[in-house]
């Protein structure tokens, strides 16, 4: 039983290690402004943007949060400038914070089997002595 929370377990030190990585960006990051350049409805409706830094050109992918995004749109792109490749059209720290939304699910999850196995096994114990 103990294996079927190993996803849950791999899943939450993915989200703790995404919202570390966001944070130490968050505290680099840089903001320019890019241009929505395509729009792919089938691929999880993701926009793909493009914004230059120092005079190159960089590009990145998207899916809209709350606004609207439309192809020709300028919009804000926020960028580690140890690693142009890492942007987002999201500052870090909010995708830091959405990062760690599924956590206590993750959390509750993990305990809640804890929980069930050491009562099953509680009970088999009892009953094994009786």
């Amino acid at each position: 039983m103990l294996l079927g929370v190993l996803p849950w377990v791999l899943g939450l030190t993915y989200q703790i290690y995404e919202w570390r990585t966001d944070v130490q960006v968050a505290v680099r990051q840089e903001m320019t402004s890019g241009i929505v350049t395509d729009h792919r409805p089938s691929n999880h409706d993701m926009y793909a943007y493009d914004f230059s830094v120092n005079g190159r050109r960089y590009t990145g992918w998207q899916t809209p949060r709350s606004s609207e995004l439309a192809i020709g749109k300028t919009v804000t792109v926020y960028y580690d400038p140890q690693n142009f490749n890492k942007n987002s059209l999201v500052n870090f720290s909010d995708l830091g914070t959405e990062s760690l939304r599924p956590v206590p699910l993750l959390l509750f999850g993990i305990g809640a089997v804890g929980l069930f196995v050491w009562y099953k096994r509680r009970h088999t114990v009892a009953l094994t002595n009786r």
